[in-house]
């Protein structure tokens, strides 16, 4: 719900009036001499003050606005159209391990939606019709489904890849005016509390890259064909409350087609139903086809190996392990008893260890490459995530607590700002500020990300935190309506003044010096808080440190600490220079300026940045990932064990990533219920935990 920022609002225009009618006394009074060659001053800086709020007032209006004020529909359009294309169709899908084994899947089709009226068309007792065989998945789609389906399979069976055929011929589609826009979104991130319709429009225009206010018109609007993948990689106390709010999507937008996929047994194992039209689940392959398979491509060798292994033979029934055989045993002999004694770990040793072997690199050796895939594969395990990003690497406790003490870096620059303002006085006035504003500094930190850790070296992963109409005034009214920030903001500010009558020996001087410390304290935090809940979208960026979403927030910070710092200076300066003159009044506007700007950056992602990059040095110390790390992961890419999702990475099926996570000894998840709004918790060891002996066979005589 749209939050109305009445008291920020108030506080913010009370503020800008009372400082742009000090501008226009000064404009318009007859000075002291002593300031005439300063009086030109006056008319730039209420330039800037009303600026300032004008602003303000624009964004304010902009977000409420509507979505044509706000960019090219055409023009977002084509973007998420080739996005798509791009990341899934020519990034995923034509790069897959299914591609190394194309085969026809087979479909079987049950139509589960009653009819309108609740006239049964089939007798009581049997089955709905089901239809098999022929038909590609986009004419289900179109024909029996008429948009509305659920796809269902075991692991491996081609679910995911099915789902991005349909999104390939839906693309096509699109070209053309007036078609509806495929749009895929993964749900395993999900956190289960955020309202679901918001999170999938946020996170389809994170993932994209486009406005998602452009997004939320067409789902409104009926001009999307929603593709969810991965209902099965949903937490699984969130699970059921995913399915139901697709239901609730459904409802609420009856005529927006709408495909799901899931496994089958996770899916059965929920006790409740899709309110889609009906399901598709793609058939396993029959053995008659595998070997047929295996002699037009002449796989002696993958022959053999299943001759030899009937238990292996009966797994390989999906095009993912088809594939995985073909690839493993494709060239010399290999044994089938690589990987122990079960079957599908012999089989992917096998291949990991194929794959190893044809892409050598020296730069990259084999066991380097598989521990850090180990890694990798436990912090996407752990946090329930398919697609590995680096703003989501988290660190290992004890990884160093130093940067959250570099944060105490700023208060010798307020202490110097201070010195130049009041001597040393001021200079204990500069540190106390910033040990005001120490506590909220950490306001953009990778625990509140998401991707760090508590106190308790746990990784914590917290609740959505955008929030539809945040702007500067709401930051505002957010600090006023909580009583201890409040009341800090206004001993801070009675600080000042007391101090400032003192060291000027004038009251009025004191009470002009605490209004501008309190509206600096109110414009940096609110700007704050706002910025926060309001997380700017990350740009096309290869960055590791900072990661996407930090840089996003720095360039973000960078902006309005410097616009603020201004305002600052400018209702500074203004509200002093007429009891102080330009002596007094500039150092003090300079350190107003300055501590605000210092809050600003450190609040919005400075204090994180560095956060980030102690942990990274601390995990490729460790050898647990390399930094930079694109190159062992191009790596691991060109030897088909990740695929590359745009500047992202995943495995490509969610059994190789548990395979390699697998390779982790200390396993540990927490997951309290939501209904007590608690955050999603999971544990790993303490320091590298990789099982060295596992990876050692692995890895044995590859160079």
């Amino acid at each position: 719900m749209r939050r109305t920022p009445v008291g920020g609002t108030i506080a913010l225009v009370l503020l800008s009036t009372v400082a742009l009618s000090l501008v226009v006394n000064v404009a318009s009074a007859e000075l002291p001499g002593a300031l005439l060659p300063y009086r030109w001053l006056a008319w730039p800086l209420l330039l800037v003050l009303a600026g300032a709020v004008i602003v303000v007032t624009v964004r304010t209006e902009r977000r409420d606005g509507p979505v044509s004020a706000r960019g090219n529909p055409a023009r977002t359009r084509e973007v998420l159209l080739a996005a798509q294309h791009d990341s899934w169709i020519a990034g995923v899908l034509e790069q897959s391990l299914y591609a190394k084994a194309r085969l026809r899947l087979e479909f079987a089709t049950t139509v589960d939606e009653p009819h309108p009226w609740g006239v049964r068309v089939i007798a009581p007792g049997t089955e709905p019709r089901r239809l098999r065989g022929g038909q590609s998945i986009t004419e289900i789609f179109d024909g029996e489904m008429r948009g509305w389906m659920l796809v269902l399979g075991e692991p491996g069976a081609g679910k995911t890849t099915t789902m991005l055929e349909l999104l390939r011929d839906l693309l096509d589609r699109a070209e053309h005016p007036g078609r509806a826009v495929p749009l895929l979104v993964n749900l395993a991130s999900w956190d289960g509390i955020t309202d679901f319709e918001s999170w999938l429009v946020k996170e389809a225009a994170r993932r994209y890259r486009v406005p998602a206010e452009h997004l939320a018109a067409w789902l409104r609007d009926a001009e999307l064909v929603l593709l969810l993948d991965g209902l099965d990689e949903v937490a699984e106390i969130f699970r059921t409350e995913c399915l139901r709010a697709i239901n609730r999507l459904r409802e609420k937008h009856p005529t927006v087609p709408i495909v799901v996929c899931c496994r089958s047994r996770e899916y059965r194992a929920l006790g409740e139903t899709l309110t889609l039209r009906g399901r598709v689940e793609i058939q396993p392959l029959a053995t008659a086809d595998v070997d047929r398979f295996l002699r037009k491509h002449r796989l002696a060798i993958a022959r053999r190996v299943l001759d030899e292994a009937p238990d292996l033979r009966a797994l390989v029934t999906t095009p993912l392990l088809l594939s995985v055989l073909m690839l493993a045993y494709r060239e010399a002999p290999a044994s089938a008893d690589d990987g122990g004694g079960d079957p599908v770990r012999r089989l992917l040793t096998a291949y990991v260890r194929r794959m190893l072997v044809q892409r050598s690199d020296p730069a990259h050796p084999p066991r380097r490459v598989v521990e850090q895939l180990a890694f990798i594969a436990v912090q996407l395990k752990l946090s329930s995530r398919t697609i590995f990003t680096f703003d989501g690497v988290a660190g290992l406790p004890p990884y160093s607590r130093l940067p959250k003490w570099l944060t105490l870096a700023y208060i010798p620059v307020l202490a110097a700002a201070g010195w130049w303002w009041a001597g040393p006085g001021g200079a204990a006035i500069g540190a106390l500020a910033g040990l005001y504003f120490l506590p909220e500094t950490y306001h953009v930190s990778l625990t509140s990300l998401g991707i760090g850790l508590d106190e308790d070296g746990r990784r914590q992963v917290i609740p959505e935190r955008n929030g539809p109409g945040i702007s500067l005034a709401s930051g505002i009214e957010d600090v006023m309506t909580e009583k201890p920030q409040l009341a800090s903001v206004v001993l801070l500010g009675m600080t000042v003044g007391t101090f400032a009558s003192w060291y000027h020996s004038h009251a009025w001087t004191g009470i002009l010096h605490g209004l501008a410390a309190v509206f600096a304290c109110l414009l940096a935090r609110g700007t704050v808080a706002g910025e926060w809940y309001d997380e700017p979208a990350p740009g096309r960026t290869r960055s590791e440190v900072p990661s996407p979403v930090l840089g996003a927030f720095l360039r973000l910070a960078a902006l309005r600490a410097a616009f603020c710092s201004v305002t600052v200076f400018g209702v500074a300066l203004l509200t002093t220079v007429w009891w102080t003159g330009p002596a007094g009044s500039v150092p003090f506007a300079t350190f107003a300026g300055v501590a605000t700007g210092c809050y600003i950056v450190s609040g919005l992602g400075a204090a994180a940045v560095v956060e980030q990059w102690f942990m990274r040095r601390d995990l490729a110390r460790r050898g647990l990932l390399d930094s930079p790390a694109r190159g062992v992961l191009d790596h691991a890419a060109d030897s088909l064990l990740l695929q590359r999702l745009g500047d992202d990475y995943l495995f490509p099926h969610l059994l190789l990533r548990d395979y390699f996570a697998g390779l982790w000894t200390t396993l540990e998840t927490r997951v309290p219920s939501p209904r007590a709004g608690a955050s999603t918790v999971a544990t790993v060891s303490a320091g590298p935990s990789a099982d060295a002996c596992r990876i050692a066979d692995i890895t044995r005589d590859l160079r």
